[in-house]
């Protein structure tokens, strides 16, 4: 199944992703995500006040138009603070109100990886196999020439679960010599990959800061019909010949890789002092990646995991390891990244009887599946045993873990195996542990119980299971990130009709489709949207924005949820109830979900087995939940608009450019479009015109130079823009005055 039974390979290296935060509304409430418009004042987070002796720039910030846009952007590069900076949990220390990289350009690659390891159906590849040191590509479609890399977006940019990236070609080369190397394995269109199993936990150091400690899984298909292997002098393997050789009776092949240990470079004082001096810089986070690539197989998914899900995850008390730094390296380190709250504090309640110095944690979700014929049961393990070390990477020492299988009621357990998770292990097998049961004592038992049975993570030093499987069905989606407008024009004149999707779901249980009908429910949640601050939660949706066809409505759910706590959302604090619908799966555990808008905006869609009671509670990261991201456009309406209205470069760039040359400004770099203290010649920009018309085609959507990048542009607006562009390619020239 897939990549988790062999043949697979295996990669790691550095990893390099440069998301723009300023449309994040992390630390100043900067727009309107549901209404794609810039909020006409910018509070800044709760208890944040204009810092470091900045006494030309004040909060919150009023915008009254396009005029403000030069204005707004200095601001946005301006330092907060909060008024308690010694406060390391709650407060953000120092930060820029755009965030930690206003200047990204969503450009996402792997700097420095290859293949380190190969397992064959018959066993490891031989260590003399070329497959060994395969230079590893996150490649991107080509831009001006060039290939950047893939790029990184987050369907929601206010959420902290919905990042999506788009690899446009991936591709393996072979090193002939110094500095030459030639492809062996080509492949364009990936499928989209969006993060899946968002892990706090990954690595425990307490010298962890930010987003060092997280580790998030992404993963994509290579369609059959894209996949090329050229020949390269010199190279022979066996590995990558079995790999192409069965890709030809599936679908093609998989990739799932894991980026941990990232953190980014400059504190915000420094990015500040740089920009006003006009060097306008990035801030990537840089970290590791570590991957596998093996078969994508007839009826699975390409973007969604695989497998049995463990991820019922029990919490453990730990003590922390040694610190990677001294107190000064990580007091200096602290001030580098004080603008970075997220995951910071929002773990679960400690395990009875936890106190200091210990800490409460949890395993990363780990995928499983079985091999009843080999007797193996195969783990995907990449985010789910945390390091001690930022430095070595060494595994942090939890004792003993055997994979147990739990059946029977009253339910008993059979230990399968025990599960290494050393460094060495880890990092040469990409995550992944094949755990045979052949000599199993108790094979036979394994093996009448193992299709119904819930496999599980024994820990013996604590005496419980740090992760079981799901009790119940899963359901998931290649489409995680939906996009549609919330209405469509009709004609020339004002008509308009509702925007429509489909969003098609493949339930599991055990890792097969159900063999009988079953009911799915349907959870309506939202990223706050009034909650200015980088730790943004999940909460319910109180006006839906989408109706399901076929839907029925059902009681609310009721959950409390910790990481709400405090925040006067609810009262009590932490207690909710969630608009719920149902839906009847058929047998086979296909479903097709007809969606219609009825309001602009984003949302998620939760998907809950009820047959699970207590329902789990989504927790702070939502690794424990399946779900899509719903992304409605506005209905952006210019039809009745003039030629001669649109030909003005104060009404284009009023509904328009200005929009996005404040919030993506690192644009400007190439299209001079503003605002005024920016690259600015509205003449140059109709030069641009022809490659606006192609980069904003919807044909275009997959590439990694689809125009805007982020994705965030409704059909109206795309059609203003085209219009524009066209009008540019006939004469005589637009006029360009901004008066």
């Amino acid at each position: 199944m897939s990549y988790l039974t062999p043949p697979r390979l295996t990669f790691s290296g550095t990893s390099y992703a440069n998301a723009s935060t300023a449309n994040n509304n992390d630390i100043a409430n900067v727009y309107d995500i549901d209404n794609m418009v810039l909020n006409p004042s910018m509070a800044l987070m709760s208890g944040g006040v204009i810092g470091l002796n900045q006494p030309n720039l004040t909060a919150p910030f009023a915008w009254q138009g396009s005029d403000s846009n030069p204005a707004l952007r200095t601001w946005l590069m301006g330092l907060m603070q909060t008024t308690d900076p010694s406060n390391p949990v709650d407060g953000v220390g120092v930060a820029q109100m755009a965030h930690w990289n206003y200047y990204g350009d969503y450009n996402t690659y792997f700097p420095a990886a290859a293949v380190t390891n190969a397992v064959m159906a018959t066993g490891p590849a031989a260590a003399s196999d070329s497959i060994n040191g395969l230079q590893v590509e996150l490649l991107g479609d080509v831009f001006y020439g060039r290939r950047r890399g893939g790029v990184l977006v987050d369907i929601d940019p206010y959420a902290l679960v919905t990042s999506q990236i788009f690899s446009g070609r991936f591709q393996l080369s072979y090193n002939v010599s110094k500095g030459v190397s030639v492809p062996v394995l080509i492949a364009d269109k990936p499928t989209i990959a969006y993060s899946y199993f968002i892990n706090p936990h990954k690595n425990l150091n307490p010298s962890c800061t930010g987003f060092e400690a997280v580790s998030a899984v992404f993963q994509f298909g290579l369609p059959i019909e894209s996949l090329q292997f050229p020949a390269a002098d010199g190279f022979a393997s066996s590995a990558l010949a079995e790999l192409r050789e069965q890709a030809q009776a599936a679908r093609g092949l998989m990739v799932r890789y894991c980026l941990y240990d990232a953190i980014f470079k400059i504190s915000a004082p420094e990015l500040n002092a740089q920009f006003g001096q006009g060097t306008y810089v990035s801030n990537p986070y840089v970290g590791r990646v570590l991957g596998t690539i093996g078969l994508w197989n007839q009826g699975e998914l390409a973007s969604a995991p695989p497998g049995r899900k463990l991820r019922v995850q029990t919490p453990y008390a730990y003590t922390p390891p040694p610190p990677d730094l001294t107190p000064d390296e990580h007091a200096a380190k602290q001030a580098r990244m004080g603008s970075v709250a997220k995951y910071r504090g929002k773990t679960r309640p400690a395990a009875t009887g936890d106190s200091p110095p210990t800490k409460p944690a949890t395993l990363g979700v780990a995928l499983a599946a079985v091999d009843p014929v080999n007797a193996i049961v195969s783990l995907d393990c990449v985010s789910t045993f945390p390091e001690a070390s930022t430095t070595t990477r060494a595994k942090f020492d939890l004792g003993p873990i055997s994979l147990v299988l739990l059946y029977g009621t009253p339910q008993v357990s059979v230990v399968i195996g025990p599960v290494p998770y050393d460094q060495a292990t880890y990092e040469s097998g990409g995550g992944m542990v094949d755990i045979s049961y052949a000599d199993n004592p108790q094979l036979a038992t394994i093996n009448a119980n193992l299709a119904t049975g819930q496999l599980a993570l024994y820990s013996s030093n604590y005496g419980f299971n740090l992760l079981t499987e799901t009790p119940g069905a899963d359901a998931q989606t290649d489409n995680r990130g939906l996009y549609f407008d919330c209405q469509i024009a009709q004609g020339t004149g004002t008509g308009a009709i509702p925007g429509t999707a489909q969003l098609t779901l493949q339930v599991l249980q055990h890792g097969v489709p159900p063999a009988a009908p079953m009911t799915l429910n349907l959870e309506y949640w939202m990223c706050s949207k009034t909650f200015v601050n980088p730790d943004k939660p999940q909460v319910p949706v109180t006006t839906p924005y989408f109706s399901v066809a076929g839907a029925t409505p059902t009681a609310p759910t009721p959950y409390t949820l910790g990481y709400l706590a405090g925040m006067g959302i609810v009262a009590p604090p932490g207690n909710i109830t969630v608009l719920t619908d149902q839906v009847q799966v058929p047998a086979g555990g296909q479903l097709t979900l007809n969606l219609t808008a009825l309001n602009p905006g984003v949302s998620i869609l939760r998907f809950v087995d009820p047959s699970i009671q207590p329902p789990p509670p989504p927790n702070f990261g939502w690794d424990n939940c399946d779900y899509a991201t719903i992304r409605i456009l506005p209905f952006n309406d210019y039809r009745g608009c003039t030629d001669a209205q649109i030909n003005n470069w104060r009404f284009i760039y009023d509904n328009f450019f200005g929009f996005y040359s404040v919030l993506y400004p690192v644009m400007s770099n190439v299209v001079p479009w503003g605002p005024d203290d920016a690259p600015n010649n509205p003449e140059d920009v109709k030069n641009f015109a022809a490659q606006m018309l192609m980069l904003t085609d919807p044909q275009m959507w997959m590439s990694t130079v689809y125009m805007p990048i982020t994705r965030d542009l409704s059909g109206g607006k795309r059609e203003l823009l085209r219009r524009w562009c066209v009008l540019q390619q006939q004469a005589p020239a637009a006029p360009t005055s901004r008066s």
